[in-house]
């Protein structure tokens, strides 16, 4: 799998949301383009 993958859900959790421990969010995605993103996320 590309490092840059697994890499943006650090980026996006830590830096774009500023998601605290114990806090919850709904990550959607649409299509198997995305689907490897979505499951890191996760």
């Amino acid at each position: 799998m590309d490092m840059r993958i697994k890499k943006l859900p650090e980026t996006i959790i830590k830096h774009s949301c500023s998601l605290k421990a114990g806090e919850k969010v709904l990550i959607e995605y649409e299509g198997e383009a995305t689907a490897s993103q979505g499951r890191e996320l996760i």
